[in-house]
């Protein structure tokens, strides 16, 4: 370091002047004497100089020190970040037996969530927790050291974890929940207890959380927490449930609480609106209640997809109207349609309807080996002639089908926040597996839900995907020109085609399905039926019915007829 230079001052003599008041040398005064040269002012400058130095030094070795504190406190700090308690380990001084285990129980009673630390000066810190994912916890703390040769230990006492720890006491996390909202209806009306179908495969079960429950409900939830266990009570917990409160304290042996570190107060749920109405779910479960078969009714809101009922039969049993997985048959050929209509076909356009039809190997009928010959477009439709579909898919561009059917929603994802079915279409393979898909078999499935969006999108113009609460999350609107000519051609089923002897109320839109299914021969057959009137979509499907025509229809005309 630079020396700052040292000026030495002498102060003027006093000269005397002996034998007279004026006198000195040669004036009868004694002769001047002068002293040895004095030397201290020099050896202060070199006793400054040595001390200078010595200073510098100590400073570079006590700066030197301090580096390495900083650096073992931060390698802790970072490793107590990631919860990597072996390298927290590796930083203390004779660390205890059950080092782990304190570390891991700090953050596991308070439920941990993400941690943050900053060092502070050389060894103090500062840390900023995040408790159960929504409650922060800030302090500060020390990491005391001490020197082992060349390094700088951790001095460890459960203490360093946060200051107000010391033997007897451990830190808790204690829940409050606020008050639980409800679902609704879509006039408001609480929707539990009103219906056995909504109640089990809609609106599902409250109760205590298991281990796996909590896990997957988020980090608000633990094991043994009242909350929405399946269901839309599940999958709006946060919701219902409101914001849980926390106080996060250090308790005594006892777990008493001695000092209380954070507390938030918990805030009630709120209400939950469906598009359930409860007008429509009672028409559908009527509808459904003559069958001594199983099957399912959904019925959505043409205008935004809205879910507006559905029933099963057996009630209460497999929901099979959220989650059956059924080859759509016939009723698929709204799609098949819409990709015809896409590449410039007409209602007028001649197909020919022979009995049966070769299709790269595989033979496929009529049913009871009907044939109509060239018939046009729409009566192809009306009749639901599978020889005609089958030679319209054939005499299409190459993907034509798919890209309608993507138009429709059939990407196999899951349409509610529950356990649910859409619709699957997987490109065809070859023109036998074309063929087969074209008229709703092969690999093509549905679920009830699914087929009454597909009735919903002709009635509007526009495919939404279902939903039982907000809006639709995908959209995707039909050429104006297309859906125009479906409900034409579905108009046309009623009234002179496969459904016109079902007793359908005026009005009324649809398309029959007979989807075969199993290795019978003949094979067994589910039976469809999906349309809508008015603003009200529907489909309905009859395990092992038989026709479409003849089973299903008529359950669709009880319930248009139970609606007014």
């Amino acid at each position: 370091m630079p020396l700052t230079p040292v000026g030495i001052i002498d102060r003027p003599r006093r000269l005397r002047l002996s034998g007279s008041r004026f006198g000195g040398p040669g004036l009868g005064g004694r002769p001047k004497r002068y002293g040895r040269p004095r030397r201290w002012p020099w050896v202060v400058a070199l006793l400054v100089v040595a001390l200078v130095i010595g200073l510098g030094g100590y400073a570079l070795v006590t700066r030197d020190s301090a580096g390495a504190q900083r650096r073992t406190v931060d390698a802790f700090l970072a490793a107590w970040a990631r919860n990597d308690t072996a390298a927290m380990a590796a930083l203390v001084d004779n660390p205890p037996a059950d080092f782990a285990r304190q570390v891991s129980g700090f953050t596991g009673a308070l439920r941990v969530t993400s941690a943050r630390f900053e060092r502070v000066d050389v060894t103090g810190y500062r840390a900023d927790l995040q408790i159960a994912g929504v409650v922060p916890l800030g302090y500060s703390g020390e990491v005391p050291l001490v020197q082992r040769g060349d390094a700088w230990r951790v001095v460890w006492s459960p203490s360093v974890l946060h200051p107000g720890l010391r033997p007897g006491l451990h830190v808790a996390l204690f829940r409050a929940t606020g008050s639980r909202a409800k679902l609704v209806a879509a006039d408001g009306a609480p929707l539990r207890g009103r219906d056995a179908d909504i109640d089990s495969n809609l609106i599902g079960t409250v109760g205590p959380l298991t281990a796996e429950q909590a896990q997957t409900a988020g980090p608000r939830y633990q094991a043994g927490a009242v909350a929405g266990q399946t269901g839309l009570e599940r999958a709006y917990n946060d919701r219902l449930g409101g914001t849980p409160g926390y106080t996060a304290a250090l308790v005594d042996s006892a777990g008493r609480p001695v000092s209380v570190l954070v507390t938030t107060p918990p805030t009630a749920g709120s209400t939950v609106a469906t598009t359930i109405d409860l007008k429509v779910q009672k028409a559908a479960g009527a509808a459904l209640a003559p069958l001594a078969k199983p099957g399912a009714l959904v019925a959505v809101d043409a205008r935004t997809g809205g879910v507006l009922a559905l029933a099963n039969n057996p009630v209460g049993g497999f929901s099979r109207a959220l989650r059956g997985t059924y080859p759509p048959g016939s009723t698929f050929k709204i799609i098949t349609a819409t990709a015809g209509l896409m590449a410039g076909r007409t209602p007028e356009t001649l197909l020919d309807c022979p009995a049966s039809v070769n299709a790269y190997g595989l033979v496929i009928r009529n049913a009871e080996s009907e044939q109509l010959g060239p018939i046009s477009f729409a009566t192809a439709f009306a009749r639901s002639c599978n020889t005609a579909f089958i030679n319209l898919e054939q005499s299409l561009p190459k993907g034509s089908v798919t890209r309608a059917a993507q138009l429709f929603g059939f990407d196999g994802s899951q349409p509610l926040p529950i356990a649910s079915v859409g619709g699957k279409f997987p490109p065809p393979g070859d023109a036998a597996e074309g063929a087969a898909a074209s008229i709703g078999q092969g690999e093509v499935i549905a679920s009830p839900l699914h087929m009454a969006s597909v009735a919903a999108a002709v009635a509007a113009g526009q495919w939404r995907r279902p939903f039982v609460a907000g809006g639709p999350d995908v959209t995707h609107p039909l050429p104006p020109a297309v859906a125009a000519t479906l409900r034409s051609y579905m108009a046309g089923v009623v009234q002179y085609g496969t459904a016109a002897g079902a007793g359908l109320p005026p009005g009324t839109f649809g398309k029959t399905g007979t989807a075969e299914f199993g290795n019978d021969d003949p094979p067994q057959t589910h039976a469809w039926f999906v349309g809508f009137r008015g603003d009200v979509a529907f489909a309905v499907v009859v395990d092992g019915g038989g026709a479409g025509g003849a089973a299903a229809a008529p359950v669709a005309a009880r319930f248009l007829r139970l609606l007014g």
